[in-house]
């Protein structure tokens, strides 16, 4: 039986970002590691604030940790551009990574207006 943030689709392509970020960095130059590891971080916390939101029962708790994993998505937008210009990620990589990230992002503002809307 699955958790019922397993069952959400922003959750299921959060994974399949985070597993493109690290593929990702594996083969940047020496002297790359804080973008690495900033990515990283970002990425696995886009993941775990959508589950940790889905298992709050308070409206304002769910609210705030989607919001925190939507401000990891742009930030790990922003690393992935920044990447990009300083050719360490190629262009067709940039991309993926950007189409990811504004498909989350896209789904993180829906699931929290759904949230919002919730009456008690």
């Amino acid at each position: 039986m699955a958790f019922n943030f397993q069952k959400l689709e922003v959750y299921k392509l959060a994974i399949e970002f985070a597993v493109f970020a690290k593929k990702a960095t594996l083969d940047l130059p020496r002297g790359n590691g804080d973008i690495r590891n900033q990515l990283q971080r970002a990425s696995t916390s886009i993941v775990l604030n959508i589950a940790e939101g889905a298992g709050k029962i308070q409206r304002d708790d769910k609210r705030k940790s989607y919001a925190i994993a939507l401000g990891s998505t742009t930030e790990c937008a922003a690393a992935m551009e920044l990447m990009s210009a300083l050719e360490l990620l190629d262009a067709d990589d940039a991309q993926k990574g950007s189409d990811m990230a504004r498909r989350i992002e896209a789904m993180l503002i829906k699931l929290d207006e759904s949230v919002g809307r919730r009456t008690r």
